[in-house]
């Protein structure tokens, strides 16, 4: 991570917890407690029930300013108070996600189940983050590369166990067979 990376994360933290924003780090800075990827942006997710006002709250903050956003993303392009660096910040809700269940019940549920306490908070365990990955809105096979790109950094490939759990629990099971079915493709060697 670059020199003042740490500060930038630090204070974007220090915004969400001084204006109350209940959130579970997810994205790269997630996998990034339990292997060695290189990642430099924030990703966030929040209750839908808390959102609008999340958006709001964090675009009062100097370092924010204007968001991009989209029915279920906040994106900002954030430069700290005390380093040149910049980096982008995602605040995201459930909805691409929550399959069967609604976002607020699918947030509530990673909260209770799928989370630990990290060095930036509750942050989501691993198998989270590629199941929001192999959902993800657009090109899912992009952040599938990112699945692989975890797996090659050390990764054990038994956190598809637990993507296939939230998977029955979210009504999204065959989405996400055919998603590791890809990746796991793909990391086969050449005959």
């Amino acid at each position: 991570m670059p020199e003042g990376s740490s500060d930038l994360l630090n204070e974007l933290i220090t915004a969400l917890r001084r204006n109350g924003i209940e959130y579970i780090v997810v994205g790269g800075q997630a996998i990034a407690e339990e292997v060695p990827v290189m990642t430099q942006d924030l990703d966030v997710m929040v209750a839908l029930r808390n959102f609008d006002r999340a958006v709001a709250q964090l675009g009062r903050e100097p370092a924010f300013g204007t968001e991009e956003r989209k029915s279920w993303i906040a994106r900002w392009e954030v430069q700290g108070s005390a380093t040149p660096l910049k980096t982008d910040v995602d605040l995201l809700n459930g909805q691409p996600y929550c399959g069967s269940m609604s976002p607020d019940d699918f947030f509530d549920y990673i909260r209770e189940r799928w989370t630990v306490t990290g060095r930036l908070g509750l942050t989501a365990r691993p198998p989270v983050v590629w199941y929001t990955r192999f959902l993800a809105v657009g090109f899912w096979g992009a952040y599938a590369v990112k699945v692989m790109r975890d797996i090659r950094a050390g990764a054990p490939r038994t956190w598809f166990d637990g993507v296939r759990e939230i998977a029955n629990r979210t009504g999204t099971s065959r989405t996400i067979a055919e998603r590791i079915a890809w990746v796991e493709d793909a990391l086969r060697p050449d005959p």
